[in-house]
């Protein structure tokens, strides 16, 4: 504001030791040459100075406007996932019979491929709770290649109870001003500490853990959290689940996925499979049931994507609706291999396939601005928020048995 005025008051003396040198200019009659030589570029600096102070006056006017809208971002992002975390009871009563239903149907799927886990555990199986977010903790870098065997031994636990831990990481989106999306977590937290993970993606396979089990329990609790806390607002703020080949080629968890989606098609629109690159050109049996997916009403997103506009166009035609690209992939930070498209490049082929480009990894507003414009709408990262977690349906149970 003070720099404002400032600029504002050097304006007026400027304007006005202008004309009062024209005004004893007048007043003096004609002056020499040498005389008109320095009016004129006297002149001629007070306009330079004028056009400076214009130019440093709009860029503070964008600074200014680019730090409300952030500020602005962040507060829709808080809300959103707060609105997210404490759904209200008359909201989740109005869904409740249809929560039911999916999750019977889910649980039948799960149970033809696990049966021990549903037999050890009835009673977590037959009824659907509604979480509520999980005390604060501090994480440490979710690689699970780098993992501790403590950590890895509590998710093959989790996947054998069927007792998954959700978080979530927000996809925003500039236009909207709020979350488009989520990024869907295992959440693994050691009992009686603060240390966690969130696991987006395995790295790495890990000793005991059955890879496709694993994300056949995230897609299906991420299932469950949408329709349970969103309703019907999950088609526009889908649950991002990332796959491998090791799901798409498992048969039976396919038909049995594809077979439920095709009685509830709903159920498709509110979850993204998001594929990477190289999973998505497998030929043979995780391209056809991934073929199948698409069908069926699942929209993908591909992960680290660097194909040519061809590649673009033939992506689509499958299926696939997002292209989530690292943010020093579009600024040209990274280096390319031989024939990749350059940012920019890159930008104009997945537009001309109507794709919509996801950012990741956005982490300072730098980044944030350059993104905005380039015309990106959607972006993700620690910037806006990291994951934040959902407690587990048998966790919430327990719960409320104890009070």
């Amino acid at each position: 504001m003070f720099a404002r005025r400032g600029l504002f008051l050097t304006t007026l003396a400027i304007a006005a030791f202008a004309f009062y040198s024209v005004s004893n200019g007048a007043e003096a009659g004609t002056l020499p040459i040498s005389d008109n030589l320095l009016a004129l570029a006297a002149l001629a600096a007070i306009v330079i100075a004028l056009f400076a102070i214009g130019i440093a006056y709009f860029a503070m006017n964008r600074v200014a406007a680019v730090r409300n809208e952030f500020g602005r971002f962040s507060r829709s992002v808080e809300t959103t996932l707060n609105e997210l975390a404490s759904r209200s009871t008359r909201d989740s009563a109005s869904i409740g019979e249809l929560n039911k239903m999916v999750a019977d149907e889910i649980r039948s799927m799960s149970t033809k491929a696990h049966p021990s886990a549903e037999a050890a555990s009835p009673a977590a199986a037959a009824e659907v709770r509604r979480p509520r977010p999980a005390p604060i903790v501090t994480r440490e870098t979710p690689a699970i290649a780098e993992a501790e065997a403590g950590f890895e031994k509590l998710l093959v636990e989790a996947v054998e109870r069927d007792d998954l831990q959700v978080s979530l990481q927000p996809i925003i989106s500039v236009a909207r001003s709020a979350a488009a999306g989520f990024e869907v977590h295992a959440h693994i937290s050691e009992p009686d500490s603060d240390r966690a993970r969130d696991i987006r993606r395995l790295a790495s396979p890990v000793s005991g853990l059955d890879q496709a089990a694993f994300e056949q329990g995230l897609l299906k609790h991420s299932i469950e959290a949408g329709r349970r806390q969103l309703g019907s607002d999950s088609e526009k703020m889908p649950f991002h689940v990332a796959i491998s080949d090791a799901l798409l080629s498992n048969e039976s968890e396919m038909q049995n996925l594809a077979q439920l989606t095709s009685q509830h098609r709903a159920l498709a629109k509110s979850v993204v499979l998001s594929i990477a690159a190289d999973a998505f050109e497998l030929r043979g049996t995780a391209r056809e049931n991934l073929d199948r997916l698409t069908m069926e009403g699942f929209r993908v997103a591909l992960e680290d994507w660097a194909g040519s506009a061809a590649d673009a166009m033939a992506a689509a035609e499958r299926g696939v609706k997002y292209a989530k690209v690292p943010v020093d992939r579009l600024f040209d930070r990274t280096r390319k291999r031989p024939g990749e498209l350059g940012g920019a490049e890159m930008l104009a082929a997945l537009r001309e396939a109507d794709i919509e480009i996801v950012a990741t990894g956005v982490e300072r507003d730098e980044d944030a601005v350059g993104l905005i414009d380039l015309g990106i709408d959607l972006m993700e990262g620690d910037r806006f928020s990291g994951p934040k977690v959902l407690k587990a349906p048998a966790k919430r149970r327990a719960e409320l048995a104890e009070t």
